[in-house]
């Protein structure tokens, strides 16, 4: 009979799980002492210490997330992205780790063109409108469908939302979406005036998107499940 070395399958149920991410606030920022912060790095973190996983960060651009998860070499996961049915035929998904609030617009303040209470469908129907977008990226399953169905004037960028609000701010685009986390973040910055954007709440937009762990098909099955009991806040045994 075969001896098991019970030390080789502890080291590989430890092995370290290599987490994907880039600055985006208030989602993920860095703390300043090598570690990350944030909306949704925070719970993971949680998760992590509960399920007695031990995580490496590694700066990606998100352009590259997917490709990464895609090349499947070995466990690893991209923080923070909604999961969709195109994305769950390439990788594996936690649990949910963070809901955003509902989507809002932010326009120029001087902008006529949207109406109070005007919806996001009514919006994306008027031609006369650009919609700035970020390139590869998903807004979730309503918005996404709004886009394929009226197909909108678009300006496509791979900026990050400090960079898309100058666009904004400098008439390249009439109106972009995010988070309403992300909006009150960035009129904290210095850059920008509160008073010389308007935000746009869309009464047709469903509550916000849930986010993930987008990670590799060669992310052990027993490790997300570990995570997952973390993300619910239940310890895994040491």
């Amino acid at each position: 009979m075969f001896a098991v070395d019970n030390s080789a399958l502890l080291a590989f149920d430890r092995q370290i799980l290599k987490i994907y991410y880039y600055i985006r606030p208030p989602y993920y920022v860095e703390d300043g002492d090598g570690g990350v912060r944030g909306l949704t790095a925070d719970p993971v973190l949680r998760a992590a210490a509960l399920a007695h996983v031990p995580l490496r960060w590694e700066v990606l651009p998100p352009a590259q997330h997917l490709p990464h998860i895609q090349a499947n070499a070995g466990p690893a996961c991209a923080l923070g992205w909604f999961k969709t049915p195109e994305r769950e035929h390439l990788a594996k998904f936690s649990a949910e780790i963070y809901r955003d609030a509902p989507f809002v617009g932010l326009a120029r303040q001087n902008a006529q063109a949207f109406a109070d209470q005007m919806t996001l469908d009514q919006t994306m129907s008027n031609s006369s409108l650009t919609l700035l977008v970020k390139e590869s990226f998903s807004y979730g399953e309503h918005v996404d469908t709004l886009i394929r169905t009226h197909r909108p004037r678009r300006v496509s960028t791979f900026e990050e939302n400090i960079a898309m609000l100058h666009m904004i701010q400098n008439g390249q685009a009439d109106y972009m979406l995010l988070a309403p986390e992300e909006a009150e973040h960035l009129f904290t910055l210095d850059a920008f005036s509160r008073n010389a954007f308007r935000i746009l709440h869309f009464p047709d937009v469903p509550p916000g998107n849930s986010r993930h762990l987008m990670c590799t098909r060669a992310t052990p099955d027993s490790l997300l499940e570990r995570l997952n009991l973390g993300l619910r806040g239940i310890p895994s045994l040491p």
